[in-house]
């Protein structure tokens, strides 16, 4: 992955920052990349996922700006090895789900318990993401749903001082699809 700069002029050019896959073999690394302020310093912070048909673990890497910019070495990766997990880990958003200042993770893991799938919340930290999920939701349409195929973080619909999550599943309902908001009402 490259990295580029935008200055007073516009794009410049030649990329800051080179990133080569922490990740061994045939990663397909920034197959997704997400951005958000993570750790709370005020510098972007971004994420890249791994993953694909060659490997059968799948990973995010993180890693955090700084007044430097952004580092070629990830501050920490997650690694996850679930039923199913290949075929689709690594669909990721970020948005302040909890209201403490730190932008979340979240991750869509469509291919979860053939096709189920499954979405994980990571809070960010002052020393950037959890290495654990905060919350895990398992899809609720059954079998080839691919619930968690795209999430998206949303503007706080309620007002209550908490970012919400989109969840898509394209194959619940008989092939009808499903776009399911989750209101952070309750702490996630």
């Amino acid at each position: 992955m490259y990295v580029y700069l935008g200055s007073s002029s516009g794009l410049v050019t030649t990329p800051a920052t080179t990133i080569v896959s922490p990740f061994p073999g045939n990663s397909n690394f920034g197959g997704m990349v997400t951005m958000g302020d993570l750790n709370g310093d005020g510098y972007t912070d971004f994420s890249g996922t791994s993953g694909g048909y060659v490997v059968s673990t799948c990973s995010i890497a993180v890693f955090l700006g700084s007044s430097s910019g952004i580092p070629a070495t990830p501050a920490s990766t997650i690694r996850d090895s679930a039923d199913g997990a290949w075929n689709g880990f690594g669909k990721t958003a970020s948005g302040d789900v909890n209201g403490d200042g730190y932008a979340d993770m979240i991750v869509g893991v469509n291919g979860y318990n053939t096709d189920t799938g499954r979405v994980y919340v990571y809070r960010g930290t002052a020393t950037g993401l959890s290495s654990t999920p905060a919350t895990t939701l398992d899809g609720p349409y059954g079998t080839h749903s691919n619930w968690g195929i795209r999430v998206a973080s949303m503007w706080d619909v309620l007002a209550p001082g908490h970012g919400d999550v989109q969840v898509r599943s394209p194959f619940a309902l008989y092939g009808q699809g499903w776009l399911r908001g989750l209101r952070t009402q309750r702490r996630l």
